[in-house]
């Protein structure tokens, strides 16, 4: 019997695939990455401009929030003792995927050209609690 079979072991199931997206262009800077087949996924990573990666898992996420302020986009959520804040344009689609836990990667803004049209994370801060600093996270402007 393979590893790939159901609870009961009698029917071969096939190992997951990936949702089937052509690879993106590398010269292009993309914002975010989500499986478009609409299955769900664990957990997503945040990858900041410096090359850092975070994990978050879904089960511990809480209030995300989209929001326009002045004409700029934000969107916001807590994860585990941290709060997390981006801006930027096309982050509706971005919150979206978070909330059908399709959303398997977000990117900060790196220099490199944008398609015209494409979410762009131009402001992104993890702050994990006891920090310091005042109350609430704010994005430098």
């Amino acid at each position: 019997m393979s590893k790939f079979s159901d609870l009961y072991g009698k029917k071969e199931v096939p190992p997951p695939q990936d949702d089937g997206d052509a690879p993106a262009d590398p010269n292009l800077y993309v914002g975010y990455d989500a499986n478009r087949n609409g299955r769900p996924v664990m957990g997503f990573r945040i990858a900041h401009k410096d090359g850092t990666l975070e994990g978050f898992m879904y089960h511990s996420l809480n209030h995300p929030k989209f929001q326009v302020r002045g004409g700029e986009e934000f969107l916001t959520f807590t994860y585990t003792g941290a709060a997390i804040v981006m801006s930027g344009r096309g982050l509706r689609q971005i919150f979206d995927a978070l909330m059908r836990h399709t959303l398997k990667a977000i990117y900060e803004y790196d220099g490199r050209p944008v398609k015209d049209g494409a979410p762009v994370i131009t402001k992104l801060v993890v702050k994990q609690a006891g920090q310091g600093g005042q109350p609430g996270v704010r994005l430098a402007k």
